[in-house]
């Protein structure tokens, strides 16, 4: 197969942690109630996103809520019933401290929620070596690079290139941990923008296929969360990649381009033809626009460094990713007027 251009998104060593700044009004979709023991200040539309995602679809075994903080979203799926077991994954001291007096909130529904949740100091899916198999993991509220090393023993995982927290460090192992053996599903909120293409196209490189995306929008002003839903699929795609293992978004569209995929897929991902169901189009709209403004910045500046070499090619990557969101939008807006 003859060489094909690509899109080239090499993942950073700190992925900006710069979100979408969203001026309009909140997500459509109606903020219910906490469930017991959540704080009603502390229960936000994307929280809610997160535990419908995690609860829907079974898949087995435990959810596994990997960097839970203060645990309000372990304790809204071990108290509202969506998950028969969780786990509640952090390595701050601190931070499981205060999961534990939210937990002790519940008063006399204490009892039957600790049967069904576990808090566990330590990093990432390694934690949970030793315990139940998990079916799904949710990890939210962190850049790309810590969200992926926090995934580390997942199904089809591999470091990298670029490095993220933790993926180069001595000894660290590819091979799936025994907890995660029946790992099945993924619900992944990524803090920041810059990063999302470079994890769809992780995901797509370790054999995981993402099916859901929703945009959630939090107050006026606020910001806009990605929430995606990944599944496994038949298993890992890195020997698509010119180089066995990227981490590039380039080479996996080139290797999607190669099996006639849309590269758009693994830039703008399920939100691209409205996958994510009931998403505000105005919401999406706004988001596209200001993907393509940010390529279209990038492209300028690095045609103001040079017009050959890394940054030539650094500009013609961020022109190319601006026409691909372009387009997107242009669908997007003809779907809204027709």
């Amino acid at each position: 197969m003859g060489a094909t251009r690509c899109l080239v998104f090499q993942l950073p060593t700190r992925t900006p942690r710069r979100a979408f700044r969203w001026r309009g009004p909140p997500s459509g979709e109606e903020l219910r109630p906490p469930p017991p023991g959540v704080p009603p200040r502390g229960w936000t539309r994307r929280l809610q996103r997160l535990c419908d995602a995690a609860a829907a679809g079974g898949g087995g075994g435990a959810v596994a809520d990997v960097g839970c903080g203060h645990g309000r979203l372990a304790l809204a799926l071990a108290s509202g019933g969506g998950a028969s077991r969780v786990f509640g994954v952090d390595r701050s001291p601190h931070a499981l401290a205060v999961a534990q007096e939210n937990l002790a909130r519940l008063g006399p529904a204490r009892a039957a929620v600790e049967g069904r949740l576990t808090y566990v100091l330590g990093d990432g899916l390694a934690a949970l070596r030793g315990e139940d198999p998990v079916g799904c993991a949710v990890v939210a509220g962190m850049g790309v690079p810590a969200l992926w090393a926090a995934l580390r023993g997942a199904p089809g995982w591999r470091p990298l290139a670029g490095g993220g927290p933790g993926d180069g460090e001595p000894g660290s192992s590819n091979r799936t941990l025994g907890c995660a053996e029946g790992l099945s599903r993924l619900v992944l909120s990524p803090q920041g923008g810059a990063g999302w293409p470079t994890l769809r196209a992780a995901l797509w490189l370790a054999g995981w296929d993402v099916c859901r995306e929703h945009l959630v929008a939090e107050g006026r002003p606020g910001f806009l969360h990605l929430v995606l839903e990944a599944r496994r699929g038949p298993g890992p795609r890195w020997g698509a990649g010119p180089r066995g293992a990227p981490g590039t978004v380039g080479d996996a569209v080139s290797a999607a381009r190669g099996a006639g995929a849309d590269p758009a897929r693994l830039l703008v991902g399920a939100l691209a033809e409205g996958a994510g169901g009931e998403g505000d189009d105005a919401v999406l709209a706004e988001f596209l626009r200001a993907s393509a403004e940010r390529h279209r910045a990038v492209a300028g500046r690095c045609r103001g460094a040079g017009r050959t070499g890394r940054a030539a090619r650094a500009g013609a990557e961020a022109r190319e990713a601006a026409v691909v969101f372009e387009e997107v939008l242009r669908r997007v807006l003809s779907r809204v007027q027709g």
